[in-house]
């Protein structure tokens, strides 16, 4: 890996693009405009365009999603470009790598259509994501042909490791949610593996927080939909901090005394105010927290990598936003729901 003084460029132009990110007082525009025509308005003078965008073509409700879509590749391109060593952003652009292959295996490939325009994800890199999709290490349309055709040499092995126990799991049950408990599983070793060999401990501490977190949310669900322990543990990914015996041990105990352990944790704001359900905006929040440690470091990946996964919540902001206008949701409930800004 580079020196950390080599990122001092990337660093001083990451901050330049983030003074122009919506950020909060962004959002707080965006909850008040008076339309979602000038929602959409908005959006565009901040950069947000549907592809191939001539001028002719005007954000709205139809292109939105494949808008965020682009904004997330352009800005992971843009990272990577500028980033001494790019082959850092892996451990979590292997994550919707994750997330695109889970799309394909729970939908039929005679009759698969990606998005609304009917095509299927193109295999030669281009900036076409359909609706549904992420952008991840793997071009979408690369690897739905290497899921399609089976043909995995130039794929990551535990990709093939995962669809194959998937499918001789599917001939043996219906269980719902078993395509996505064996892929976040996997998903997740394949994280913690990529975070190691970079040697960055920002970058494997914050695989870890997300293993946890992803955890701690999983455990308070299980219990609320009243499933047992061994779903619990068919769930948990790891690894993280919270080992499996953990949340096993206090499976069989109330919501109170699970959050009555989380406050002898690292986690222990997640339980402040005596909030007993920690899932949703309070996960997300702290790792937003986590994230933001790294605002006024001048040197190293960590400002970048921070800001490439701090992305997500933007776009789940903005998205979450349009969705509430387009359906007349008051701006006070939306922004009791937003995730605090990273910027």
């Amino acid at each position: 890996m580079h020196p950390a003084t080599d990122y001092a460029y990337a660093i001083a132009r990451l901050r330049a693009i983030e003074a122009r990110l919506p950020g909060q007082a962004g959002m707080d525009r965006l909850l008040d405009t008076r339309s979602v025509e000038e929602a959409f308005h908005l959006l565009v003078e901040s950069g947000i365009r549907p592809p191939g965008d001539d001028g002719t073509n005007p954000l709205n409700a139809s292109n939105f999603e494949a808008a965020l879509n682009l904004h997330a590749l352009e800005a992971i391109r843009l990272l990577q470009k500028i980033a001494p060593d790019p082959e850092l952003f892996q451990p979590f652009l292997a994550k919707n790598d994750f997330h695109n292959l889970k799309v394909f295996i729970k939908t039929d490939l005679r009759s698969f259509h990606a998005g609304k325009t009917g095509q299927e994800p193109a295999d030669d890199g281009s900036s076409f994501i359909p609706e549904g999709l992420l952008t991840g290490n793997i071009p979408a349309g690369q690897l739905f042909k290497a899921f399609k055709e089976r043909k995995w040499e130039r794929m990551p092995a535990i990709l093939k490791t995962t669809v194959d126990q998937i499918m001789e799991k599917r001939a043996e049950t219906a269980q719902p949610g078993m395509v996505d408990r064996i892929a976040d599983r996997q998903c997740y070793q394949h994280m913690h593996e990529l975070a190691r060999q970079t040697g960055v401990d920002f970058i494997q501490k914050t695989v870890q927080i997300m293993a946890d977190l992803t955890n701690i949310k999983a455990f308070f669900r299980i219990r609320k939909l009243g499933l047992g322990r061994d779903f619990l543990l068919a769930t948990l990914v790891g690894p993280g901090d919270l080992s499996m015996r953990f949340f096993s041990q206090k499976f069989g105990d109330s919501s109170e005394t699970m959050a009555s352990a989380l406050r002898f944790t690292a986690y222990a704001k997640l339980v402040e105010e005596g909030n007993e359900d920690p899932r949703g905006k309070a996960a997300d929040d702290f790792l937003v927290e986590h994230l933001r440690t790294t605002r006024f470091q001048a040197f190293g990946p960590e400002p970048l990598i921070a800001h490439w996964v701090a992305k997500e919540f933007e776009c789940m902001n903005l998205r979450m936003i349009m969705t509430g206008k387009i359906h007349g949701i008051p701006a006070a409930s939306l922004k009791e729901r937003l995730r605090i800004s990273y910027v």
